[in-house]
């Protein structure tokens, strides 16, 4: 059995957390996580960011984000991002991703709340692209690619392993039609098919 520890990202102190993150690395734990919080009150430290502070203290931890609210990020942006972490981290990311519960705050980023599903498969589908093809091409609703190239790959090949979050019915068939069964019992996402 391996155990997992959440990353100490809410109210902030830098020494706390590398105390925290080098002790983690000491005990028996496999996997330190954090969590997704973009707009609230509570202070808490943006997770891309968190874990590629985390990938520079520790060695050994594989680290992981439960759970990216894909649909409310910009595809590109985040596949460099995480493709980024997973190069300074040599090979240790793990990406959560989901829906979220709420829409409410959609507006604030600019988006409609109506397609929100097929945003999620859509940026779902151009991460996995712009991880794994050299150059991608992909016109959808909401993206609009030509033969964009991004660099550098994940060092995980063929990628980092996607897991699902989520806890209503339609998130868990999410979870079953895109993942699949990949090492360590994760939920890797296998090539999108069109919904």
């Amino acid at each position: 059995m391996e155990f997992g520890i959440a990353i100490p990202q809410t109210y902030p102190d830098t020494a706390r957390i590398q105390r925290f993150l080098r002790r983690a690395e000491e005990m028996p734990f496999t996997t330190a996580w954090c969590i997704e919080q973009v707009i609230g009150t509570a202070p808490v430290l943006e997770s891309v960011t968190t874990l590629a502070y985390a990938a520079a203290i520790t060695k050994r931890l594989r680290l992981g984000i439960a759970v990216l609210l894909i649909a409310q990020r910009n595809p590109i942006d985040l596949a460099k991002s995480l493709s980024s972490v997973d190069v300074l981290s040599n090979g240790r990311l793990m990406v959560g991703v989901g829906l979220g519960a709420s829409s409410r705050h959609y507006p604030a980023y600019g988006l409609a709340t109506e397609g929100r599903v097929a945003r999620f498969r859509e940026n779902l589908e151009i991460i996995n692209r712009l991880w794994t093809e050299d150059r991608v091409t992909f016109h959808g609703r909401f993206s609009q690619l030509d033969n964009i190239p991004m660099q550098p790959k994940p060092v995980q090949k063929p990628r980092p392993p996607i897991w699902f979050g989520g806890h209503v019915e339609a998130a868990l068939r999410r979870a079953v039609e895109l993942g699949d069964a990949g090492a360590q019992g994760s939920a890797a996402w296998p090539p999108l098919r069109r919904a």
